[in-house]
């Protein structure tokens, strides 16, 4: 299946968007390791990236959660964060990463 809005690849196997409200991480042979669910006030994935064992995805509605990539599961790294709590009108992430440690994101508005 193809049909998905963002991918991300990773050494142990690709990051994509399912169900429209969640990221899966399936093996080279489709099969889900593990997932990462948001809610429909969150909005829908629309982008996610990969640095080393960390992973960020950013959704519709501007919701951020970094996780991090274990052998058996994603771990998410605190609450789901807002990215724009004070700022008015449309705003929207053009490009987002994380850094190798995880500690760090970076966004292209």
């Amino acid at each position: 299946d193809y049909g998905s809005s963002a991918f991300a690849l990773h050494p142990d196997g690709v990051f994509k968007v399912t169900d429209g409200n969640k990221v899966v991480l399936e093996n080279f042979q489709q099969q889900v390791i593990s997932s990462l669910g948001f809610t429909d006030s969150e909005g829908s994935p629309n982008q996610i990236s990969v640095s080393g064992d960390f992973v960020v995805c950013i959704t519709t509605r501007n919701i951020m959660k970094v996780a991090r990539i274990g052998t058996r599961d994603l771990r998410q790294l605190g609450p789901a964060r807002p990215l724009f709590a004070d700022i008015t009108g449309d705003v929207a992430v053009r490009s987002s990463t994380v850094n190798i440690k995880g500690k760090l994101v970076a966004f292209i508005l």
